[in-house]
């Protein structure tokens, strides 16, 4: 048994706790006049976590003191556990915590005190926990902050806060602290990384993005280069990244440090490659390969199989092209939007251009905005593109023969249509004539072919009967003379 040095023996309350792993503590001296004036609490118990705390449950505090059978000191009359330890040596019956709650009051200035001068004879008032509870602090033996009553209820922890833009920090499962994250580098340092990097290897721009997206060398033979720089270049090159060449070819063009260099800008004579400037160099390169992709597309559209040609001759070597591209009266009557559809579809850059530059200005008179239909820009535009392939090729000819004809069969002067032939306008007057003259013969051709073609039909009564085609001819001559 524990002894404390300047008092009477520890009774076996402290003694049990002792032997539960609890210190037991020494009580203040010194007694006043008011029984519940005491001094400063003295924690009795040892803090102990939740998770370690004998008495979590009322059970556990029952089967405790439950496991005390003898005990090593003698109580008092006077002590509020006397019962307590007779009946427990007796074995008899287990206390509970109502039997623990519900003794005489104390009178002394401790509980546990050997001053305590309680007549035991006088019944005590029964007493339930919580009017026992309120009376504890002021005795000097428990605290609300002690482990002993607060450890019935589980504390919650404390929920650390996080500072408000910090990452969130992943437990390391192998127990590790977890590693601090460097703050994010903003786009001026990666910058100043990225020049300090090329000014280490002696490079500049110009040079990297040249050993970047080339793919051969000097002598025309390809460079060999590593999958990842192919799959770097093959993405940024397809539009597969955030910002794509479109998005750098507008900063290069409105840039302000690539201004001041104007007089030369759209250049059609000077190679692009020879330019410097970058607006200088991307206006001369889109006029250039514009210019590149209209000539292919009209050498597409004055094939023979493209449906501008006009061929009325029989030679015997235009044999087979005659079969393609010999036109009738009725390929003039419909040639126009024939002919538009055509460049709408195969000389469509072309087309697109000069419906452009032939849109007319709107104008607006008393506040409505009116557009001119007196000249349909589609209908301009198609005989502007046929008179352009009929300079390429002189069998695309279709809508400047159908001007040739208009104009010889309105009784136009010879010297008019010879100075429309010199503008290309449309064909000569032979051309023209020898085209009237194939329409002649296919007319003719048809007229006696329909003559040869007897039919025999039957009528409604099954009667045989014999269509045939009969042709009336009046003498207009004799008719306008009379």
């Amino acid at each position: 048994m524990n002894h404390h040095p300047n008092s009477e023996p520890v009774p076996l309350f402290a003694s049990a706790a002792a032997s539960a792993n609890f210190h037991s503590v020494s009580l203040a001296s010194g007694l006043t006049t008011n029984p519940y004036d005491s001094a400063p609490p003295v924690p009795l118990f040892r803090r102990n976590p939740a998770a370690n705390d004998p008495f979590q449950s009322t059970n556990s505090y029952d089967t405790f003191f439950g496991s005390l059978r003898t005990g090593t000191s003698t109580l008092t009359q006077n002590n509020p556990l006397h019962s307590l330890t007779s009946s427990t040596r007796s074995g008899d019956i287990r206390p509970t915590i109502d039997h623990i709650l519900n003794q005489p009051p104390p009178t002394g200035h401790h509980l546990f005190s050997s001053h305590a001068t309680s007549d035991p004879s006088v019944p005590a008032p029964r007493r339930d926990f919580s009017a026992y509870k309120s009376q504890l602090p002021t005795l000097g033996q428990f605290t609300t902050s002690d482990n002993f009553v607060t450890s019935f209820q589980t504390r919650t922890p404390k929920r650390k806060e996080r500072t408000p833009g910090m990452p969130l920090e992943t437990p390391s499962p192998t127990g590790a602290p977890p590693k601090r994250r460097k703050p994010a580098l903003d786009t001026s340092e990666k910058l100043k990384k990225i020049f300090a990097l090329l000014k280490d290897l002696d490079w500049t721009i110009g040079e990297f993005f040249h050993h970047l997206f080339s793919h051969k060398d000097e002598d025309n033979i390809p460079i060999s280069r590593s999958q990842s720089h192919g799959l770097i270049v093959q993405n940024f090159l397809a539009g597969k990244t955030n910002y794509t060449v479109s998005d750098i070819i507008n900063l290069w063009m409105t840039s302000p440090y690539g201004s001041g260099h104007d007089e030369r800008m759209f250049e059609t004579e000077t190679s692009y490659l020879d330019i410097r400037p970058v607006r200088q160099a991307l206006t001369a390169f889109a006029v250039q390969a514009s210019a590149d992709y209209l000539g292919s597309e009209s050498k597409t559209a004055v094939k023979p199989a493209s449906g501008l040609h006009a061929v009325i001759e029989t030679n015997a070597d235009l044999q087979d092209e005659e079969e393609e591209t010999t036109i009738q009266w009725m390929d003039l009557g419909n040639a126009v939007p024939r002919a538009a559809a055509h460049f709408r579809e195969i000389q469509r850059v072309a087309f697109h251009f000069l419906n452009v530059m032939a849109e007319p200005t709107p104008r607006s008179r008393n506040g409505v905005i009116t557009i001119p239909k007196s000249r349909p820009r589609e209908n301009v535009v198609a005989h502007c593109l046929s008179i352009l392939d009929f300079c390429k090729n002189d069998r695309a000819r279709i809508l400047p023969l159908c001007r040739g004809v208009l104009y010889l069969a309105s009784c136009v002067p010879v010297d008019i249509i010879a100075i429309n032939s010199r503008l290309g306008t449309m064909p000569s007057v032979n051309t023209i004539k020898s085209a009237l003259k194939g329409f002649s013969q296919q007319k003719a051709i048809a007229i006696r072919t329909r003559a040869r073609d007897v039919s025999v039909i039957k009528d409604s009564k099954c009667r045989l009967r014999t269509l045939l085609n009969i042709l009336i001819f009046d003498n207009v001559q004799h008719f306008l003379r009379q």
